[in-house]
């Protein structure tokens, strides 16, 4: 009985702190917009896109690339997105170059704000990304 009472009480507080977890982060959907996109790959050729979001959904669009078989094929293509995380502190999104051709590849993103109009992060590969709200 002792035991049972001890793991009921275990399970309670597990209960508890899972919901107060989830109600700390709740999503956002203030970086809903249109941004500029620079994306840093270190080599001093950095690339850029344009990005919209809407209700955790949205476009990208290469507006240059580096030269090669790839920026043919991906620039000026609407890639979709897909947001996985929207809270206060974190944007984490895919923009889903594969949907769109093969030579295109799919972007995982994660963002942090660094100012109400700017957010730093990086690709799954490394390379720094900035993003800058573009005005209304």
């Amino acid at each position: 009985m002792m035991h049972r009472a001890a793991f009921l009480a275990t399970l309670s507080l597990l209960l508890a702190s899972t919901l107060a977890q989830a109600q700390q982060e709740p999503d956002t959907d203030a970086f809903n917009g249109k941004w500029n996109v620079r994306i840093d790959a270190g080599s001093g050729h950095a690339r850029t896109a344009t990005l919209t979001l809407v209700n955790w959904a949205g476009t990208w669009v290469a507006t240059s690339l580096p030269n090669g078989p790839r920026s043919k094929v991906c620039i000026g293509r609407k890639l979709p997105v897909t947001v996985q995380v929207s809270q206060a502190a974190t944007l984490e999104f895919t923009a889903w170059g594969a949907q769109i051709a093969t030579a295109c590849p799919d972007l995982n993103m994660v963002l942090r704000p660094v100012s109400e109009k700017v957010l730093e992060g990086s690709l799954s590969t490394g390379e720094t990304v900035t993003l800058t709200r573009r005005p209304r």
